[in-house]
């Protein structure tokens, strides 16, 4: 199997940085997750080299339709890894429509605080799905702290990006 044909298979990587960083913000995950898995680190509006509107903000169905091309052209499964801001991002595109069926993996690391959803029509709906998910989600971080204050590493309670994008399809 070529490395193409294993990055069809294996999916790709979408990665969405804070507000205030860019794609440059994944180069080592990049680097560490190597040539199996396609990585895409766009710039989201307004940042690095990416174009603001003429009109901030943007809300999040506006961040999608610019991301949306980007998003397209990737092959395979998507697994999506947002960081703050993109992090939001990455779950408006996660409960599209338009890409639901295609990702396999959603990874949120300290995404924006759900109010800032309540506070656009269009995303309240976000917001209600984001609350009833972390709710659900609630007890396995209380076993992750408790875990952790027992002295044992959490290390290997994350999700292993590289094992899902070695075992997707």
């Amino acid at each position: 199997m070529t490395n193409s044909e294993t990055q069809n298979q294996n999916g790709c990587v979408i990665t969405l940085h804070c507000s205030l960083g860019s794609g440059r913000q994944w180069a080592k995950l990049t680097t560490d997750l190597g040539p199996a898995c396609r990585i895409i680190a766009p710039d989201i509006s307004g940042s690095g080299s990416a174009p603001g509107p003429a009109f901030l903000p943007m809300t999040l169905t506006e961040e999608l339709d610019y991301l949306g091309t980007t998003i397209e052209g990737a092959e395979g499964p998507l697994h999506l890894v947002g960081h703050s801001y993109g992090g939001t991002i990455a779950f408006k595109i996660a409960r599209s429509p338009r890409f639901a069926d295609r990702v396999r993996s959603l990874t949120l690391i300290e995404p924006v605080l759900p109010t800032l959803l309540k506070e656009s029509p269009a995303d309240r709906r976000l917001h209600d799905l984001l609350l009833s998910f972390l709710s659900l989600h609630a007890r396995n971080l209380e076993q992750l702290q408790h875990v952790e204050s027992a002295g044992v590493q959490k290390e290997g309670m994350r999700p292993n990006i590289s094992q899902n994008c070695a075992t997707a399809g």
